[in-house]
């Protein structure tokens, strides 16, 4: 019950390895990572490589649409022996486990809101056959032991391949260094490349007028589509699931113009510890909405960044910002070296405020 296999498709040898791997082990799989950054595509891409080693079948679940009784029913459906609505999740359970236990089964749950209602219901035993594969934005702590995947972008290389594969080989040779710049101003991001690109089939001269929009992080997110909805309404679902206090925090942080920012500014801006801040941010890189930089630093997607920045309603987060620049960077302290590295790594940060 897999979606079709992909037209375009980058290998991702690296995760899909993980994958199998951690599968074979028998451990709960869970691929995490932001909206975009190819979970779906590394879930459907596994279904295919192991459809022919789980003889009695992939079966593929949305768990943002679907509860976990309706799951459970359609799996023991898949068998001949449905359990029907009106019984309790316990007893559909413990027909459709006893059903899969000695089945050779791959269920994949795309899309997880809630880890709760799969591991209580249909976490498979050590000695049972089938096994489970999630995907969610979300990491999931749990006392269950869960193997943790998380996606990145995609290499240069793979950014690249995909490039060829969607535009043509001719167009990306004579198109070569604006398609490098493009693909690394949306630092790789699977989402962001394919659904550019996509749009570059349709029209090829839209290019340049790309570049210029991310340049500016002004770009239209409401006209790319992704997952039957816009790409803002993606991201404003993954965003309406944080804690208030992440919100807060992550509201403000589309200040930042520059690649990456560190704790210290975003405690400054917001008027916190920054202990309090540097959890929050934590918190917020586990849930994949920040990423790991360089340095201690953190950065965002650009896409994140653009729906970031739409969110900032209190402009004297700016003020703040450029506050906490006059106070760092003193005239004293120009010579001194970490000063000199402090603002090359600010710099973009400080013209953008």
């Amino acid at each position: 019950t897999a979606p079709n296999s992909l037209t375009h498709k980058i290998a991702r040898e690296k995760y899909l390895k993980e994958i199998v791997w951690s599968l074979m082990n028998g451990q709960i799989t869970i691929v995490h990572g932001i909206s975009g950054s190819g979970k779906t595509t590394i879930a459907i891409l596994t279904a295919h490589f192991l459809k022919d080693t789980y003889k009695d079948g992939v079966l593929w679940f949305r768990g943002d649409i679907k509860a976990i009784g309706s799951i459970l029913e359609e799996i023991g459906s898949n068998y001949g022996e449905a359990p029907t609505p009106e019984l309790s999740n316990e007893t559909k359970s413990a027909l459709v486990k006893e059903i899969l236990k000695n089945k050779d089964t791959l269920i994949i749950i795309d899309n997880v809101e809630e880890i709760e209602p799969i591991i209580t219901y249909l976490a498979p035993k050590s000695e049972d056959k089938y096994r489970l594969l999630l995907t969610s934005i979300h990491t999931f702590n749990h006392k269950h032991e869960l193997s943790k995947i998380k996606l990145s972008g995609f290499s240069k290389e793979e950014a690249l391949n995909l490039s060829e594969m969607i535009l043509g080989k001719a167009y990306v040779k004579a198109n070569f260094d604006k398609i490098i710049d493009l693909n690394s101003k949306l630092e790789h991001s699977p989402l962001g490349i394919t659904v550019l690109l996509k749009q570059l089939v349709e029209k090829p001269e839209l290019l340049s007028k790309f570049l210029k929009q991310l340049n500016k992080g002004v770009f239209n997110l409401s006209s790319l589509q992704y997952d039957s909805k816009n790409l803002t309404q993606s991201l404003a679902i993954a965003y309406s699931l944080l804690k208030p206090e992440q919100q807060k925090l992550l509201s403000v942080i589309g200040v930042f113009k520059g690649t990456d920012f560190d704790t210290e500014a975003v405690a400054a801006i917001v008027e916190n510890e920054n202990n309090s801040v540097k959890k929050l941010v934590e918190e917020l890189h586990q849930l994949s909405f920040i990423e790991q930089s360089r340095n201690g630093r953190y950065r965002l997607h650009p896409f994140v960044k653009i729906y970031l920045q739409s969110k900032i309603t209190d402009l004297e987060v700016y003020k703040r910002l450029l506050e906490y620049y006059e106070v760092k960077f003193r005239p004293d302290r120009s010579d001194n070296p970490n000063t000199k590295r402090w603002i090359l790594s600010e710099i973009e940060n400080i013209i953008g405020a």
